[in-house]
C-alpha cells in the first residue's frame, strides 16, 4: 500500500492520520516562535485561561503559510475532499503550561454548541478536514490532544 493510499485508509476508518515532516525541522522553531509572538499580540480576551487563541490567524502571520499546500498534504485533502478543496479558516491555539484539558468536543460540522453546525443524525459523507499542526511536542505529560478513533463516522455524538 502507498503512503497516500495508507493515509486515506487510515482517515477513512480512524478519522486521523499523522503525516510527518510538512514543515522542516530545521524550521519548526522559528515558526513556532513566530507564531506565539502573534497569539500573544493577537489573541481573543474572551479565550479561557490559560489559552492563547487568534481565530483568522493567518490574517496575522503567514509564517506557516508556505505549508499549508504542501504537496502531500494536498495529495491527501484531494484524496479526501476532491479537487475543490479550499481552506475555510486558520486558526491558532496554545495551550499554556498549567492548563486545565479542556472537555471533551467535536469540531465543525459536528459540534452541537456552534451555531453553523448540521444537526444530527450526520450525513455519511466527508464533509470538513482539520489539520492540526504540532510545533511543539505532543505528550501525555504535557497534554496532548486527544481523539476517539472511529468517531467521524458516528451518526450521532457521544454524551461525554
Amino acid at each position: 500500500m502507498t503512503g497516500l493510499h495508507l493515509a486515506l485508509e487510515h482517515l477513512r476508518v480512524d478519522g486521523w492520520y499523522v503525516v510527518e515532516g510538512i514543515i522542516p525541522v530545521e524550521h519548526v522553531d522559528a515558526i513556532r516562535d513566530r507564531v506565539e509572538k502573534s497569539t500573544a499580540a493577537h489573541g481573543n480576551p474572551k479565550a479561557s485561561k490559560g489559552i492563547g487563541h487568534v481565530p483568522g490567524f493567518i490574517r496575522f502571520d503567514q509564517s506557516f503559510a508556505p505549508y499549508l499546500a504542501n504537496a502531500r498534504l494536498m495529495q491527501i485533502v484531494n484524496g479526501t475532499l476532491g479537487v475543490h478543496a479550499r481552506i475555510s479558516f486558520t486558526t491558532a491555539t496554545i495551550n499554556h503550561p498549567g492548563n486545565e484539558r479542556g472537555g471533551w468536543h467535536a469540531d465543525w460540522p459536528f459540534n452541537q454548541k456552534n451555531a453553523g453546525h448540521i444537526p444530527s443524525p450526520y450525513p455519511d459523507t466527508v464533509m470538513h478536514l482539520t489539520t492540526l499542526w504540532m510545533l511543539s511536542p505532543f505528550t501525555c505529560e504535557n497534554g496532548g490532544t486527544l481523539i476517539v478513533p472511529g468517531s467521524h463516522v458516528r451518526r450521532r455524538l457521544l454524551n461525554r
